[in-house]
């Protein structure tokens, strides 16, 4: 602050502009000193302390992005502390825009106290903004402004000189799951911008007609009326759906496990009187209560068991990984499709415009 106060008195700066200076850097005084620490202390640190004090200070704004969690621990830990590592602290005046409506995408911001207004919507401490950076090229959709003075992390998308970026830290530290994430993230974005491409084109066409609030309502509820009378249809030939199935199947289950419990309570409470035979549940089959059942059997059988369950479980893990890897190539295959028609309007619109002038 005294250095402060001496430059602002060396260009002889007037004195009524001399107060915001001291509020903006008062403001900053601890963004300044946890960036000093940072630069001073991390690198000094093993990887496993890194890890333990980047979880601890940036673990519940990264929890907050979905496509920042990977279900991995282990690659969850490295991807938070090298992301510490490579965040810039950056602070802003009340008023002041932190980017611009069009401006290249190449970052995202934390916030670390302060508000912030972008798209309609009030960023307050821990949230971010700009998630936009996942997609390669792309222009902001909205300006962001500091309504308080702001004190912000920025996250860059890329940065080949210093290797900082989130692309340099899933390359090198081979981060397959954070990036399968943010990849799926960046097609979700894409989607969701073509659409709105493709609606303000419509919107533009002469022969669009804006449906009215009445218009919409109505429907609203003609859909709805549509899909309780299928479900009603459905119903009535007998039909189920997958959903309907497995409650069903549930249920069902839920029944036998209730029968099995009951028959069960029923002999110890009067059954090993009166000579009745004792449940054959499962209960009783892997504690050898069978007549023909002993010891050396039932452990055969829970081996088989445990072979099975694992046998299950891997087919079940590759079955996601394979579905997960479907729905990319389906979404990417959306996109392209989405591209084609974006081009051939362009190109009907270019050839309508043609003829007209030769008219």
């Amino acid at each position: 602050m005294d250095i402060l106060n001496q430059y602002m008195a060396e260009i002889k700066l007037p004195m009524h502009r001399r107060m915001s200076f001291r509020q903006f850097f008062a403001f900053n005084k601890e963004n300044f000193k946890n960036r000093f620490f940072i630069d001073v202390l991390m690198d000094k640190m093993s990887p496993d302390l890194q890890g333990m004090l980047a979880a601890y200070q940036h673990g519940s704004w990264i929890r907050k992005i979905p496509f920042f969690n990977a279900k991995s621990k282990e690659e969850r830990r490295v991807f938070i502390s090298k992301v510490a590592l490579s965040l810039n602290a950056c602070a802003f005046s009340p008023g002041e825009l932190v980017y611009h409506e069009g401006d290249i995408a190449f970052s995202m911001f934390i916030v670390q106290k302060g508000l912030a207004a972008t798209k309609g919507y009030v960023i307050s401490e821990g949230n971010f903004f700009g998630e936009d950076m996942v997609l390669p090229g792309a222009r902001r959709g909205s300006s962001a402004r500091a309504l308080t003075y702001l004190a912000t992390y920025e996250l860059l998308y890329s940065d080949e000189e210093d290797g900082k970026g989130v692309v340099q830290i899933i390359r090198n530290y081979g981060l397959k799951q954070t990036g399968r994430l943010i990849r799926k993230k960046g097609i979700q974005l894409a989607l969701k911008n073509r659409f709105i491409q493709i609606l303000m084109l419509v919107r533009t066409r002469p022969s669009y007609i804006p449906m009215t609030k009445k218009d919409v309502e109505h429907w609203k509820n003609l859909n709805q009326a549509k899909t309780y009378l299928k479900a009603h249809a459905a119903k009535e030939r007998g039909d189920l759906t997958e959903a309907d199935k497995m409650a069903k199947r549930y249920q069902e289950e839920e029944a036998k496990k209730v029968e099995n419990a009951d028959n069960a309570l029923d002999f110890w409470l009067k059954g090993h009187v009166t000579g009745a035979d004792r449940p054959d549940d499962e209960v009783t089959d892997l504690v050898g209560g069978g007549p023909k059942d002993d010891l050396p059997m039932c452990i055969r059988k829970l081996s088989k068991r445990t072979e099975r369950f694992e046998l299950n479980m891997q087919r079940a893990k590759s079955m996601v990984e394979s579905g997960f890897e479907r729905i990319e190539l389906h979404l990417e295959a959306q996109y392209k499709v989405f591209q084609d028609i974006i081009r051939k309007a362009e190109r009907q619109e270019k050839k309508l415009s043609s003829t007209s002038k030769k008219k």
